[in-house]
């Protein structure tokens, strides 16, 4: 199973990753105003679009259904969500991409969970809450795996 980290560099709790894609709470996020919690499903293929990598996509898909239901059944957050955005998403009207923070660009296809945190749910979650939700994450990979071969 995949150990929780804090990335000095990333900025954010690496829940878990592989060669094809990291999940992650970063330190700082922006989350739309009705949701308080948000874990990023990132991807390292360099895909701009889903149908550059639709088997992946499926893939951060399930990930995400995944993430959802640990954090559901573990009574952090309610009103989960699944929000993806990818390049196209960030293009300003004459079809440049936007500078965000510290000048850097938006990142390519990548998945949002966010929630809406219970009152006794902490934020970020605990490092125990985190490791769990990558446990749960290591384990529906698995699974995935077993259905490609």
């Amino acid at each position: 199973m995949s150990k929780v980290r804090f990335s000095v560099r990333l900025r954010q709790w690496v829940l878990w990753e592989n060669d094809e894609m990291i999940v992650a709470i970063k330190e700082r996020e922006r989350f739309p105003p009705e949701y308080d919690i948000g874990v990023i499903i990132g991807q390292k293929l360099g895909a701009n679009v889903p149908s550059e990598h639709y088997i992946l996509f499926a893939k951060m898909g399930i990930v995400g259904q995944a993430i959802c239901e640990k954090i559901a059944r573990m009574k952090l957050a309610s009103n989960l969500i699944v929000l993806y955005a990818d390049d196209e998403t960030f293009r300003n009207s004459d079809g440049s991409r936007p500078i965000i923070e510290d000048g850097q660009k938006p990142n390519d296809l990548h998945l949002h969970v966010f929630g809406k945190k219970y009152e006794n749910a902490n934020w970020p979650f605990s490092q125990s809450e985190m490791q769990k939700i990558a446990d749960c994450v290591a384990r529906r990979v698995k699974i995935i795996r077993k259905f490609l071969k």
